[in-house]
This record gives structure tokens, C-alpha cells and sequence, in this order.
């Protein structure tokens, strides 16, 4: 049983109902959508396919890039768990504030 008041109900999203509650979530599949696109483009090849034989696939092969990735960074984002307010503290006194 979660004890902060923000781990009750998906954090600041609490505040929202109806569509502006959508939105944020619109928001962040938005991102997740564009930094796939972006790291495919840049890192992976973007549209090339893995011998460039057929050039007229190339919206087939940069949209298989994509969705692996969104695909990828669901599956993280669901995986691992959300740390508790004493280890983000923690983490925040010991390694961010020395910086």
C-alpha cells in the first residue's frame, strides 16, 4: 500500500480529469513517438533497409525502426518500478546536490 499522497493516484496527474488528463498522456506518447524517429534517423540507419535492394521500402523499414523502439521503451517504462520518496532523497542528497 503506497503511503505518499502522490503515489496514490499516478502523481501530479491528480490534479487532471477528462481531457486534460488525456492530453498529458498524449504528450507523452507524442515524445516517446518523436525520440524513436529521432534515434532511428540518427543512429540506426534511418530508411536504409540491411542491403538497400529495394529503395521503395524504405517507409516500411524506417516504420519497423520506429515501432521497435516505442515498442522498446513501453516495455522499460512498464518494467521498472517507480523508486519510493526515501530513495529518491537518498539519491538526490548523495549524487545530484555534490554536482
Amino acid at each position: 500500500q503506497p503511503e505518499a499522497e502522490q503515489e496514490l493516484a499516478d502523481g501530479y496527474h491528480i490534479e487532471y480529469a477528462g481531457m486534460k488528463w488525456g492530453m498529458f498522456f498524449v504528450g507523452e506518447y507524442i515524445g516517446i513517438i518523436l525520440i524513436s524517429a529521432l534515434l532511428v534517423t540518427l543512429f540506426f540507419g534511418g530508411w536504409h533497409g540491411p542491403f538497400d535492394i529495394l529503395p521503395s521500402l524504405a517507409f516500411f523499414w524506417f516504420a519497423l525502426k520506429t515501432a521497435f523502439f516505442i515498442m522498446l521503451f513501453i516495455l522499460l517504462r512498464a518494467s521498472i518500478p517507480r523508486p519510493r520518496y526515501d530513495q529518491v532523497m537518498d539519491f538526490s542528497w548523495k549524487f545530484c546536490l555534490p554536482l
